[in-house]
C-alpha cells in the first residue's frame, strides 16, 4: 500500500508540471543545478509595470482615504489596521527612491491632486453661467 501510494505521488508530481518539464527538466537544473537568481528582461519589465501599477493605486488610495473620513473609518473597521499605521505602510512602499520598501527605483510622475483644484475649477461649465444662490 505504501509502495501505490508513493508511486501515486510521484505520477502526481510529474503531472503537476508543464510540458516539457520532466525529471531533470526543472528551472534549477536547466541552470547547471542552481536555481536562477536573476529574471529575464521581460518578466523584469512586466514586473516593474505591476509595482508602477500598484504604486499609482496606493496614490489614488492615499489621496481618496485623506479627504474622507467615513470610508476611513471603513478601511480601519474592515481591515483592522489604524488608519495613521496605514499611511505610514503606504508612505514606504511610495518613497520612490530605491531603498528596500520603495516599490519603485526612482520618482515616478504621477497626476496632480484632484483635491488641489480650486473649488470653482470643480464647478461643471453649465453652473459657471447661474447666478449664486
Amino acid at each position: 500500500a505504501a509502495a501505490a501510494a508513493a508511486a501515486a505521488g510521484e505520477e502526481d508530481a510529474r503531472s503537476a508540471k508543464g510540458p516539457g518539464e520532466g525529471p531533470g527538466d526543472g528551472p534549477a537544473q536547466r541552470t547547471g543545478g542552481q536555481a536562477p537568481s536573476g529574471q529575464t528582461s521581460a518578466s523584469r519589465v512586466a514586473l516593474l509595470g505591476l509595482r508602477r501599477n500598484f504604486r499609482e493605486l496606493l496614490w489614488f488610495w492615499r489621496e481618496y482615504y485623506a479627504h474622507r473620513g467615513r470610508d476611513r473609518l471603513s478601511l480601519m473597521a474592515s481591515s483592522r489596521i489604524p488608519f495613521h499605521e496605514w499611511c505610514a505602510t503606504a508612505a514606504a512602499l511610495c518613497r520612490d527612491d530605491g531603498s528596500p520598501e520603495a516599490l519603485l527605483p526612482r520618482r515616478t510622475p504621477l497626476p496632480a491632486s484632484p483635491y488641489n483644484r480650486p473649488v470653482a475649477a470643480l464647478r461643471p461649465p453649465w453652473r459657471a453661467a447661474l447666478p449664486p444662490v
